[in-house]
């Protein structure tokens, strides 16, 4: 079978959703602290300059 490139939560569901077998919870785990850590780090370097752009469109 040929490797499909499935987006995280698409890959992390056909994981956990086949009956046959018991959810490697801890890999489910893993691929999804991977997942989320690069976009934690993207906000906490660009941390000041979302909140000042989300503080400049509520003044009027």
């Amino acid at each position: 079978m040929p490797r499909r490139r499935l987006t995280v939560p698409v890959g992390l569901s056909t994981v956990t959703s086949n009956p046959a077998f018991a959810s490697p919870w801890g890999a489910v785990m893993a691929v999804a602290t991977v997942a989320v850590v690069p976009l934690l780090v993207v906000f906490l370097v660009f941390q000041k300059t979302f909140v000042q752009g989300i503080a400049s469109t509520g003044i009027k």
